[in-house]
């Protein structure tokens, strides 16, 4: 059986944001590994929601929810509820508040086997192997 794959927010937000500057490489990406199964959870979504009525606040939530729709309705898509526990968090690489959603993603993808992938290489550095980044 294929291991799933969290997208941590950046992807998310690259994928869902037709003009964020890595939306072209995390297309690419995404549509490379065509049987992909991958994971979003709430966290990830929020950010996605977050990212989208910010930048764009004149298309209002119902664009920002119609971008994470688009993303879920992949038939190898997964959603995860945060079913973890903070305080099961490693302490490696927590350096500032930044890294603390880092943390519980990569502990999240753990918990199911799974990776994370990530725009980020400071976290895939220092999560390796579970995260890994796309770049």
């Amino acid at each position: 059986m294929q291991t799933v794959t969290l997208f941590d927010a950046c992807i998310l937000i690259a994928l869902g944001d037709d003009a964020h500057t890595s939306h072209r490489l995390a297309t690419e990406w995404f549509h490379s590994t065509r049987d992909l199964r991958f994971a979003i959870c709430p966290i990830t979504q929020m950010a996605l929601l977050r990212h989208m009525t910010r930048s764009y606040p004149e298309l209002a939530f119902g664009y920002a929810k119609h971008a994470l729709e688009r993303i879920s309705e992949s038939p190898n898509h997964e959603f995860w509820t945060d079913a973890i526990d903070c305080l099961s968090m490693p302490v490696q690489g927590i350096l500032r508040h930044g890294h603390i959603t880092d943390a519980y993603l990569v502990n999240l993808a753990k918990s199911r086997g799974a990776r994370i992938a990530t725009l980020d290489q400071r976290m895939a550095d220092v999560y390796a192997p579970t995260a890994f980044s796309i770049v």
